[in-house]
């Protein structure tokens, strides 16, 4: 990464467990991808029960919101 003209020594050296500079980005971007795709998942999970639940038993949800104390 070019820094105002600066480059700096871990921009064109590798850390030690990868081969080249190339290596160690496409391994940051892949992992980075991993975690965005786990945490849509997690979240979709979540959200989707939540509205399948609230729809199927209505009710319960009516009367759960009454013990709620904001």
């Amino acid at each position: 990464m070019n820094h105002g003209g600066t480059v700096f020594e871990h921009d064109s050296l590798p850390a030690e467990q990868f081969v080249a500079v190339d290596q160690q980005r496409e391994t940051a971007s892949l992992g980075m991808w991993t975690f965005l795709a786990t945490e849509v998942l997690f979240f979709g999970v979540l959200f989707t029960g939540f509205f399948v639940y609230r729809t199927r038993w209505p009710d319960a949800f009516k009367e759960g919101a009454h013990e709620l104390k904001w």
